[in-house]
């Protein structure tokens, strides 16, 4: 019989997988930040600024 212990870490090693596999497919899909415009930075700082004020990010940072 598997141990739990085992199956656990099977499964956690299924799940990052299959986030860098998500994670490779949406960013195939999409255009990097700014790429049109000539102030790449300041077009990168406003995405993650966006990224960083949404509840789920304040969420998981309060429980981490």
């Amino acid at each position: 019989m598997v141990s739990l212990t085992l199956l656990s870490t099977a499964l956690m090693g299924l799940l990052v997988v299959a986030t860098f596999l998500a994670v490779a497919r949406i960013g195939a899909q999409r255009t990097a930040p700014g790429a049109g415009e000539q102030d790449r930075y300041a077009a990168v700082t406003e995405a993650l600024k966006e990224v960083a004020g949404t509840p789920i990010v304040w969420a998981v940072g309060f429980l981490a």
